[in-house]
């Protein structure tokens, strides 16, 4: 649909960060064990992310979290 729309890219909004997929898995254990949510399985943890409000599941992720 795109194809031969455009000929190349910018990022104009701030450096993009990339890591790689061993240090996202172990960002994402870290945060889903700070937030209370290792309960044994990716199912479970979801289930327990679900049920978290949107104000908990930021602070976390930016406050005192183990993110940082």
């Amino acid at each position: 649909l795109a194809k031969g729309l455009f000929s190349a890219a910018a990022i104009q909004s701030g450096a993009c960060i990339a890591s790689t997929l061993a240090d996202a898995k172990e960002k994402g254990d870290l945060y889903i064990s700070g937030i209370g949510c290792r309960v044994g399985g990716a199912v479970d943890e979801a289930s327990c992310l679900r049920a978290k409000d949107a104000k908990t599941l930021v602070e976390s992720a930016f406050t005192g979290s183990p993110l940082e």
